[in-house]
C-alpha cells in the first residue's frame, strides 16, 4: 500500500513537472501562408518567416534582366518587324513623315491625296497631287503615272472611283514601293492606311502598342 501511494505521488510529480515545462518553452508552429504570383493563377506556398518578401514570378525576373526593344531596338520576330496599329512613315522621295493606321483588314494602302489634276504624258494617263505634311500650310506635290482605278464603296453605299499609283514607304528598316489609291482622307485621323499589299511577308501587327519603330529607323 505504501508503496503504491509512493508510485503514483511520482507519477503526478511528473506529471508537475513536465506541465511546468510545457509553460517554460514556447510551442514553435510553421505558418504556411499563400501568396499569388501576379502574372499567374499560381499559388506559391512560402513559410511564414518569407511572407515580408515579394514574391517574383519566373517571368517577370527574366524580363527585368532582358534589355527590351523599346525605343533603342526594333523588334523582330520570325523576319517579321513587329508594328504597332499606328506608327509614323515616311512618304519617299522627300522623307515626309506621316501618320498611319496600319490596318490588316484594309488589302490596299491608300493616301490622302488633294488637288487632284489629270493629264497625259507620252501617251500615258499621269496625276499630279498633293500632299499635307504635319506641317500647317506645307504640302508635298507629287506626279505619277495611274496604273489603274478601282471603285470603292462607302458606308452611304455610293461607290467612289480612285486612281492607283505606285509609291515609295519607309517604315523602319522596311523601304519598299507599293501600290495605294489616292483619297481625300482629310475627315480621317490619320493621312495615310498602310494596308496588307506593304505589310506582306514584311510585318506583323501588335494592336495593343502604337508608335514602337525608334526615331532614329524612321
Amino acid at each position: 500500500m505504501t508503496a503504491s501511494i509512493k508510485r503514483i505521488g511520482l507519477i503526478c510529480t511528473l506529471l508537475i513537472l513536465a506541465a511546468c515545462q510545457s509553460l517554460i518553452t514556447p510551442h514553435t508552429e510553421t505558418v504556411i501562408a499563400d501568396t499569388r504570383c501576379e502574372c499567374a493563377d499560381l499559388v506559391v506556398r512560402q513559410p511564414d518567416e518569407t511572407i515580408a518578401k515579394t514574391p517574383v514570378c519566373p517571368a517577370a525576373a527574366t524580363a527585368s534582366r532582358t534589355p527590351t526593344a523599346g525605343a533603342s531596338k526594333a523588334k523582330i520576330i520570325n523576319d517579321l518587324l513587329v508594328i504597332g496599329r499606328v506608327e509614323n512613315v515616311t512618304l519617299l522621295p522627300g522623307n515626309t513623315r506621316l501618320k498611319a493606321r496600319i490596318d490588316t483588314g484594309a488589302g490596299l494602302t491608300s493616301l490622302n491625296a488633294q488637288a487632284l489634276v489629270f493629264f497625259e504624258r507620252d501617251g500615258a494617263s499621269w496625276v499630279r497631287f498633293s500632299v499635307p505634311t504635319e506641317v500647317a500650310g506645307k504640302v508635298v506635290t507629287l506626279e505619277k503615272p495611274v496604273k489603274r482605278y478601282v471603285n470603292i464603296k462607302q458606308h452611304s453605299g455610293e461607290s467612289q472611283r480612285r486612281p492607283i499609283v505606285e509609291i515609295s514607304l519607309k517604315l523602319g528598316a522596311i523601304e519598299e514601293p507599293t501600290d495605294a489609291s489616292l483619297a481625300d482622307r482629310s475627315a480621317y485621323l490619320y493621312p495615310l492606311l498602310v494596308g496588307r499589299n506593304f505589310l506582306r511577308d514584311r510585318a506583323m501587327v501588335d494592336v495593343s502598342t502604337k508608335f514602337t519603330i525608334p526615331s532614329r529607323q524612321r
